[in-house]
């Protein structure tokens, strides 16, 4: 386990295995929540899933992502992406709804979904529904996965389009919430832009990839602007120092790696950027007061 979910793990997972849907650009599918696993409570630590989800869930759960949750009662949309790790726990016993899954390819170059403010943040990622909404997205499923039984040759053309439409309805009642990602003045355009340079960096996805950018001084060069001018910006739109978010995007890595890699924690130090394992190992105890193998014992 590498901390990775794939699409070959998530049919795995079903209660019945309909891996088959693979075309040749990509791949698409809808299954419904009912034919997920049903265990309940947190799992073991976050997961990234190599595969874009759209939601249409009911029921009462939580959405844990690193740093907030959302908690989900009644019909909502969920949007994840391949970027960013979550957890997805249940609290009711009765869940339902739909899930398409997909991969980049499937959308290219008809759209890139990364463009889609629902998969750029989290806080455009799940949206509460009203009843009339939620009907109308249920038949939009529900269309979408007839389709994918049909035998019309051009099914797939047509599937592209009607995941587009489900894709900008998330976007238009994202609202006010996908409006203040746009950046209304220079220090949030700025600090967007830092933001998505950092976490362009991940997921690491084998041991010899080394991220390049780790130090509030790389940023800046990058932006080309004074550091100072980088981190009086941060402070203003989102509270933290660039050292600050730096570290704690290091150190969310770090735990994801050593949770789901059996990788020495020389190779984990080598990917995230540091030199030598000790000044890795007194990083990790200076923010979370355990050694890594320390932590890596704990969470086995």
């Amino acid at each position: 386990m590498d901390g990775i979910i794939r699409l070959e793990d998530f049919y795995r997972s079903l209660k019945e295995n309909l891996y088959d849907n693979i075309i040749s650009l990509g791949h698409f599918d809808v299954v419904k929540v009912e034919d997920l696993p049903s265990a309940s409570g947190k799992q073991a630590g976050y997961l990234r899933r190599t595969y874009y989800k759209v939601s249409l869930v009911y029921g009462h759960s939580k959405i844990h992502y690193p740093g907030i949750t959302y908690e989900i009662e009644g019909a909502a949309l969920v949007f994840t992406n391949p970027k960013t790790p979550y957890q997805w726990e249940r609290i009711s016993s009765k869940q339902e709804g739909y899930v398409c899954i997909f991969t980049r390819d499937f959308l290219i170059p008809l759209a890139n979904p990364d463009d889609f403010t629902v998969y750029q943040s989290v806080d455009c990622s799940v949206i509460s529904l009203t009843k009339q909404l939620a009907s109308r997205m249920k038949s939009a499923f529900l269309e979408m996965a007839d389709e994918l039984k049909s035998n019309y040759r051009q099914k797939y053309d047509l599937l592209h389009y009607m995941l587009m439409e489900v894709l900008h309805q998330g976007q238009k009642n994202a609202g006010g919430r996908a409006q203040q990602l746009i950046g209304s003045n220079a220090n949030e355009r700025l600090s967007l832009q830092f933001l998505e340079m950092l976490e362009r960096q991940f997921p690491i996805e084998n041991s010899s990839q080394r991220i390049i950018l780790s130090s509030p001084g790389d940023f800046a060069e990058k932006l080309h602007i004074h550091v100072n001018h980088l981190n009086k910006a941060l402070r203003e739109v989102t509270g933290s120092s660039t050292s600050a978010l730096i570290s704690n995007r290091l150190m969310l890595e770090a735990k994801n790696l050593l949770r789901g890699t059996r990788w020495a924690v020389n190779e984990i130090s080598s990917s995230l950027g540091f030199d030598e394992p000790n000044h890795f190992s007194a990083f990790f105890k200076r923010h979370e007061g355990i050694n890594p193998v320390k932590f890596r014992t704990m969470t086995d």
